[in-house]
């Protein structure tokens, strides 16, 4: 429960994207994981109708 609760911390004070919050996340995760790799897509969806 900790970690969403930084996790909302930390989108409540920064200015990035959450596109770009995905892929500084999933960067880390490729540099510390011999299972993630640094071939990184993300897809957004539109939220607007």
């Amino acid at each position: 429960m900790s970690s969403m609760i930084d996790i909302w911390r930390f989108l409540a004070h920064t200015n990035l994207t959450p596109a770009a919050i995905c892929q500084e996340a999933m960067t880390i995760a490729a540099s510390l994981c011999v299972y993630t790799n640094s071939e990184i897509v993300i897809d957004e969806l539109c939220t607007t109708f």
